[in-house]
Formats: C-alpha cells, sequence, structure tokens
C-alpha cells in the first residue's frame, strides 16, 4: 500500500490519541470555576445538613464537634467541597461553584487547614480511622498527580510524533513505545484515584454520617478517567498495527530483466546449446532443438533454417561407356 492508504491507518490510532488528551485535560481543568465542568470531582463532601448534636455518636471528640461549630458560625465552613486533581472548590446549597483554590502540585485536601484550624490542633482530635484514611490519602495522592502528569505530557509526546508516522515505519514504532509507556501511566494514575477516593470515602461515611455529612464520587470524573484509559490502549494497538502494515513507499513492478536502449537479453537456453531471446508480445521463442549438442545459426534472435536442397546422389539405371 501506498502513502495514501497509510495515511489512512495512522489517522484512526491519531484521532484516539488526541481523544485521551481531551480527557486528560478535563481531568486537569476540573479545579477551573466553569459550570461546565461542575459536575467533574473527584471526591465531594456535603455538609449543608450538618448535625453537631454530641449525641448523636460517640466515636468524635466533642471538642472536635465545638471546633466544626466555630467554623461554621464565622462562615468558613461553606455547604459543600469538591475534590480535584490539583485544587478544591466550595459552593452553597444548591447553588454553582463559587470558590476554586489555586491548583497547585502534589494537592491533597487537608480539611483542618480549609477550615483555618491550623493553630488549634484540631487534628490531634480526629477519630483515629479519619486521621489514619487522611494519612493515607495524603501520601497517595503525591504519586497520583505523578502518574496524571506523566500520562499527560508523554500523551502529547506521542501525538506530536505521531503526526510523522506516515513517513517511516520507525516512527510507528517509536510511537507505539510511547504509546505504551502513555497508557501504563494513564491507567495507573486512573487506578490509583479510583481505589484511593473509594477508600476515603469508605471511611469519611462511617465517621461522619452520624452527623449527617455525606461523601460522594463523582461519576463523570472517572468516567472520563477511565474513557482516557480506553482510548489510550486502543491507540497504542493501533500504533502497534500501522508497524506491521501500509509501507509508507509505493511498490513498482521493475523490469529486472531489461538491459540497455534494445531491452533484450540474450543467454544460453537450459540445454546449453544456441541463444535465447528474450520473449516479448507478439514474437516467437525458439524451440529446443530435439538433437543434443547440434548449433543452429541465430539472427536477430530466430533460428535460421537452410533451406538449400540437399545433395542427392542419383540412379543411373543406364550407363554407357
Amino acid at each position: 500500500m501506498g502513502k495514501g492508504s497509510r495515511l489512512i491507518f495512522i489517522l484512526v490510532p491519531l484521532g484516539l490519541t488526541v481523544a485521551t488528551l481531551v480527557c486528560l485535560g478535563l481531568v486537569w481543568g476540573a479545579g477551573l470555576r466553569s459550570s461546565a465542568l461542575q459536575s467533574f470531582y473527584f471526591f465531594k463532601a456535603d455538609v449543608s445538613q450538618i448535625n453537631l448534636d454530641p449525641t448523636s455518636s460517640s466515636i468524635i471528640n466533642n471538642a472536635f464537634l465545638q471546633f466544626l461549630d466555630g467554623a461554621r458560625t464565622s462562615g468558613k465552613l461553606a455547604d459543600y467541597y469538591q475534590v480535584d486533581l490539583s485544587s478544591y472548590c466550595t459552593g452553597k446549597e444548591n447553588h454553582s461553584i463559587d470558590f476554586c483554590s489555586h491548583p497547585v502540585s502534589n494537592f491533597w485536601f487537608n480539611p483542618v487547614e480549609v477550615w483555618g484550624l491550623q493553630d488549634s490542633g484540631v487534628e490531634d482530635l480526629f477519630p483515629k480511622e479519619l486521621q489514619d484514611g487522611l494519612n493515607t490519602y495524603r501520601k497517595v495522592t503525591h504519586w497520583m498527580y505523578v502518574a496524571y502528569q506523566v500520562a499527560f505530557w508523554s500523551t502529547v509526546v506521542e501525538a506530536v510524533i505521531g503526526l510523522f508516522a506516515t513517513c517511516s515505519r520507525i516512527i510507528s514504532l517509536i510511537t507505539s513505545l510511547i504509546a505504551s509507556f502513555a497508557s501504563a501511566f494513564v491507567f495507573a494514575a486512573s487506578l490509583t484515584a479510583t481505589i484511593l477516593y473509594s477508600t476515603l470515602l469508605g471511611t469519611f461515611n462511617d465517621v461522619l454520617k452520624p452527623y449527617n455529612i455525606h461523601a460522594n464520587l463523582g461519576k463523570s470524573m472517572y468516567a472520563t478517567t477511565w474513557l482516557a484509559v480506553a482510548f489510550s490502549l486502543s491507540a497504542g494497538f493501533f500504533w502497534l498495527f500501522s508497524i506491521c502494515c501500509c509501507s509508507p513507499h509505493s511498490h513498482h513492478r521493475k523490469d529486472k530483466s531489461s538491459s540497455g536502449s534494445s531491452g533484450k537479453r540474450w543467454g544460453r537456453n537450459r540445454m546449453g546449446t544456441g541463444m535465447m531471446a528474450e520473449r516479448t508480445p507478439y514474437t516467437y521463442e525458439r524451440v529446443e532443438s530435439p538433437y543434443p549438442g547440434e548449433q543452429q545459426p541465430m539472427t536477430g534472435g530466430h533460428e535460421m533454417k537452410n533451406m538449400a536442397p540437399e545433395a542427392q546422389t542419383g540412379y543411373e539405371p543406364y550407363r554407357h561407356s
């Protein structure tokens, strides 16, 4: 196949690579103040219906409830918190997002810092289950952030190099290797986010549900990140397929037997006798002599037979002396 056919096979993985970038871009841009991305979040805590009655549960220290009540009274406690990859957003009940923090590297949602209780020692009052969950969350988010960052930029490199994959199979090979690398990190980042926030969700609800504080996962975010995995793996498969098929060069069959301007080749026939002319349209080919060793003269590629009558000895029945 030529470049035209190869271009079709290159556009498929290239389109899948671009689709992967779009999905990863939505994951990165979820922290922007945009109503279109309001449903994109990893984790959401709803405290709009919080109940700070100490008798609701004995798990949380009363002093911690007092700190929460002070934060709510001072207006530091929002109705809900949405946790994204590099920032968090807050909003009022039944309203759109009204604040998003500045995106930072290795972000993790620290409720004590968000509520402005850094110097109060309130983190020591957290229940052990919640404290252990937050510590695990803080450590794993560093790896998750790096994984998403590597996945995004390696996919960008994959798309750029893939633009030149029509020129050579070597470039397709390089692109497929980069695609495999990118797919591994897209998968690892998505898997980490799913396991991490699912674990945090269970801990959060177990500890704070008695106080009417609920948490949930963002379906749109997880659907998007796993869709990025599907696109990335599919792109890697088609990049690999482009190595085996569709050569970028057009192959035309050449007449390797032509020589010189006459386009004819002379040589011995299979029997080693006589001369043989190359077969060309509308010409005759010499037939092998049935008598091995007999040489026939050739002229212009055709055997010239001696048409002179053979000498015969006449019979003379009468002889006169």
